[in-house]
């Protein structure tokens, strides 16, 4: 991952701040229940599947036991990253590395849940660690739908009585796991969580991440998804 990150972080072609514009056909019914929210606060609003434990708690466990099975593998992206960190600065220098910013987004849809859940964590820690001793601002997103099979935007849908080519029916969660004014190592414990992967609407959720990273006004915009696959 890090030897794609390097070779990445200097291609010439920048993302685009809006000249491709999404077809007028898609169309959306109601952005009303559509959410972008912190990830820890997040952890907060999920009801645990245990009453006797916090939900904050069950992810915390997960995490722990995620850092214990993955323990070789993280200590060996760490060195990694000291490594690349060390022939960037000396190749570049930090002035060099100044206009850059920096986006991960992570699939959460379902079928992202267990292993591919585990190794993207590898990856959101590696990716966080190198850009902040790179000192480039960068973020780590994560995106899904709040509920399955469309709710609650399916529900007011069929209320309204189904009408024709309606776009799309259902509630976005955008998840914020560390942006660009937190500038830390981001809390993904969240990702421990299986009820938050569901379902997934990866165009809005790339422009979501480009508008996000063209607000910086940095020269280069460079943006990284993670995901097993077309939705």
């Amino acid at each position: 991952m890090l030897s794609f990150f390097k070779k990445a972080l200097w291609k010439k072609n920048n993302l685009s701040s809006g000249t491709n514009e999404r077809t007028t056909s898609y169309r959306v019914f109601s952005k009303a229940a559509d959410q972008v929210i912190d990830a820890v606060k997040l952890l907060k609003k999920i009801k645990s599947p245990n009453p006797e434990i916090a939900t904050i708690d069950l992810a915390w466990e997960a995490y722990e036991a995620f850092e214990n099975a993955y323990a070789p593998q993280l200590t060996r992206l760490t060195a990694e990253v000291i490594g690349v960190s060390d022939n960037l600065l000396k190749k570049y220098g930090e002035d060099g590395l100044s206009n850059i910013s920096v986006s991960l987004l992570i699939d959460h849809s379902g079928s992202m849940k267990g292993e591919k859940a585990h190794i993207a964590a590898c990856m959101m820690l590696a990716f966080s660690q190198l850009s902040l001793k790179l000192g480039i601002p960068f973020e780590v997103l994560g995106f899904t739908t709040r509920e399955w099979k469309g709710k609650p935007i399916r529900e007011e849908w069929l209320r309204a009585g189904k009408p024709r080519s309606p776009g799309r029916v259902c509630a976005l969660r955008h998840i914020v796991y560390s942006s660009f004014e937190d500038q830390k190592k981001p809390d993904i414990s969240a990702m421990f969580l299986p009820s938050i992967f569901k379902e997934n609407v990866d165009g809005e959720a790339i422009e979501w991440a480009v508008s996000r990273s063209v607000c910086l006004g940095k020269k280069r915009q460079l943006l990284l998804v993670i995901s097993d696959g077309p939705s």
